[in-house]
C-alpha cells in the first residue's frame, strides 16, 4: 500500500542528491567517494544514501513510500519514457525521517520537505530518466525524472 511521499521540481546541484536523516545531517567522508561510486549512481552512508544524477537544469524527484515492495514499472509514468537505469539498495534513518538535500542545501536540512518512514532501515529502489539532450535549457520539454520508491527492509534472513 502507497503511504505517502511527493515530487520535488529540482536544479542538478553537482550532480547529486541527498536522502539524508535530518536528525544526522552531516555525511562524513562524502569527499572521499570513489569514482567508481559516482559511475555507479549511489553511495551508502550510515545516515544517508547519496544519489548521482546527469548535470540538469530541469529535474523532477519523486517519493514513493509503500508498506512493502512495489511492483516494477518499466517506464515512466507521465512521459512514457523507459527508465534509462534503476537499482535497488538500502537505507538507514536512524530517526525514521529523510529529507532530500544537495551540496548547496546541506546545513538547511530543517528546513526541507520531510518524510516519515515506517522503520530505520529501508530498501529503497531507484529509477533514473536522464535524456541527453538540452540539458542547460530549464524550458525543455521534458525534465530528467529520478524516482525514489521506499519500503521496510525485511530482516536478513527472512522471507515474506
Amino acid at each position: 500500500m502507497y503511504l505517502g511521499g511527493g515530487e520535488l521540481a529540482w536544479v542538478s546541484d553537482y550532480a547529486q542528491l541527498y536522502v539524508i536523516d535530518p536528525e544526522q545531517p552531516v555525511i562524513d567522508g562524502i569527499e572521499d567517494v570513489a569514482a567508481e561510486a559516482m559511475a555507479r549512481g549511489f553511495v551508502q552512508f550510515p545516515n544517508a544514501l547519496v544519489i548521482y544524477t546527469t548535470d540538469c537544469l530541469r529535474q523532477n524527484i519523486r517519493i514513493a513510500i509503500f508498506d512493502s515492495k512495489p511492483e516494477v514499472v518499466a517506464t515512466e509514468v507521465m512521459s512514457g519514457d523507459a527508465w534509462t537505469k534503476s537499482i535497488e539498495t538500502t537505507a538507514v534513518f536512524a530517526s525514521k525521517a529523510f529529507v532530500v538535500s544537495s551540496p548547496s542545501k546541506s546545513g538547511g536540512e530543517g528546513y526541507l520537505p520531510r518524510f516519515n518512514v515506517p522503520l530505520p532501515n529501508m530498501s529503497v529502489r531507484v529509477s533514473w530518466l536522464e535524456y541527453e539532450s538540452d540539458r542547460y535549457d530549464a524550458f525543455r520539454s521534458k525534465p530528467d525524472v529520478i524516482k525514489i520508491e521506499m519500503w521496510p527492509a525485511l530482516p536478513k534472513g527472512s522471507h515474506h
